[in-house]
């Protein structure tokens, strides 16, 4: 007889979450501590800025060895208070810029050194809003800034933080693309502090991908005034001010869009706009960040001895480029100069008025920014004060082709449109030194 005892399994009992929970989160802690102990401290990431193609311990030791040969030679500081574009030309002012005042830096000699390729270049700091640092002639590079004063070189310091970009017009599809930097803390990492002061920098580099404008272009006629109304501008015989000038423009913008500038038409031929506002044409070449702006228009007068066409500028900027363009339509066409004209300018060419230190002429005070006082004028504080502050101020040439009631002019400007829209394009080129 076989004997088998009876076997019942030994009961497991469960545990308990009294147990459990605590266990778990006991471990969790010891493998947080764990972590926290051993993980690697946490890198500064390096956002200081480097130049010239170096990295960032390369830039440091360049500006570092640039500064203790400063210190060496005992360069002084000055300070600038202001400073800003117009055209494609670059100014630094020693005062709060103000137009019909002299700055100090006026006639003064402006050093740049481009410690990339140590290359310095000279310029005069003309009186001309347009005979300063000319930006189109600056190679890639990163540049110091210094000025001479009597027989002492001086490098330019701001008392307050500067990070601003200007770009020149494109030439060849490229444009210049100038950061100008005074930030002590430019090129500091961790506890490595190179400047003590808000140092002035340049750093130029080629661009072709912005989506700025290089000049505007405004077709008179078709504007919009405040009270509704709109004018088609001047009329005579079937001719109509505001369809030849919008014509003109969109045939100058095909030419000069061929050269590879960026050209923005401020009107389209059947949406009245104003001129001035901040809706107006003016405002859009602001928004567009136009270098120059170009105004073309027919005339209409009661006087006879109102006759040929003329060219008006700043009395803030060179006669350059409405030099240029008078001198192709007398070369290239029977259109007439008009016989007026002021300094030594060529028949046809002159400044407008000066009134109170600012230009009488409208359109060319309210395109040049706080360089040509627009917006401070009593007629335009509330029109066009949001461009009294503006540091990128539009080279305005206003470009008259003459009298429509003037029977010579009238039949020249039917005979030879072509010619004198070819004549335009070509004066614009020659006087922006595009071949």
């Amino acid at each position: 007889m076989d004997y088998r005892r009876n076997y019942v399994p030994k009961k497991h009992g469960k545990l308990g979450y009294r147990i459990v929970v605590p266990f778990l989160l006991l471990l969790l802690a010891g493998c947080l501590m764990i972590y926290t102990f051993y993980k690697p401290s946490p890198q500064e990431v390096d956002t200081s800025l480097n130049v010239c193609k170096m990295n960032h311990r390369e830039t440091r030791s360049l500006i570092t060895r640039l500064e203790k040969e400063r210190s060496e030679e005992g360069t002084e500081s000055l300070v600038f208070s202001d400073y800003g574009q117009y055209g494609e030309t670059l100014g630094f002012y020693q005062n709060l810029y103000k137009p019909g005042t002299r700055d100090p830096f006026n006639g003064k000699t402006i050093f740049l050194n481009n410690v990339c390729s140590d290359e310095e270049s000279t310029y005069l700091m003309g009186v001309d809003l347009d005979s300063k640092i000319p930006l189109e002639f600056l190679e890639d590079g990163f540049y110091e800034v210094e000025l001479l004063s009597g027989l002492t070189r001086s490098r330019l310091v701001s008392e307050e933080k500067i990070d601003d970009t200007v770009y020149t017009i494109s030439r060849n599809g490229k444009s210049k693309k100038i950061r100008i930097f005074a930030n002590s803390a430019l090129f500091d990492f961790e506890e490595h502090k190179i400047l003590n002061e808000n140092v002035l920098y340049l750093e130029v580099s080629s661009d072709d991908e912005h989506e700025k404008y290089d000049i505007a272009i405004d077709p008179s006629g078709l504007t919009l005034y405040n009270d509704g109304d709109t004018n088609y501008g001047n009329q005579y015989n079937g001719v109509v001010e505001a369809d030849e000038m919008y014509d003109v423009a969109l045939k100058l913008k095909e030419k000069l869009e061929a050269k590879g500038l960026r050209i923005l038409v401020l009107r389209d031929n059947e949406t009245p706009i104003n001129v001035f506002g901040e809706d107006g044409r003016i405002a859009k070449g602001y928004e567009a960040d136009a270098k120059y702006y170009i105004q073309l228009n027919l005339l209409y007068s009661g006087y006879k001895s109102d006759v040929g066409a003329t060219m008006i500028y700043s009395n803030f900027s060179s006669n350059r480029i409405a030099t240029s363009i008078m001198k192709a339509l007398n070369e290239q066409t029977s259109l007439k100069a008009s016989n007026y004209s002021s300094g030594h300018n060529i028949d046809g060419v002159y400044r407008t008025q000066l009134v109170d230190n600012l230009d009488l002429m409208n359109i060319i005070r309210e395109t040049g920014g706080k360089f040509t006082g627009a917006g401070i004028n009593e007629d335009f504080k509330e029109l066009n004060g949001f461009a009294k502050d503006i540091r990128k101020g539009m080279q305005t040439v206003v470009v008259e082709y003459g009298y429509l009631n003037d029977d010579e002019t009238f039949a020249t400007w039917k005979n030879e449109k072509k010619a004198i829209i070819e004549a335009t394009y070509e004066g614009i080129l020659s006087g922006l030194g595009i071949e």
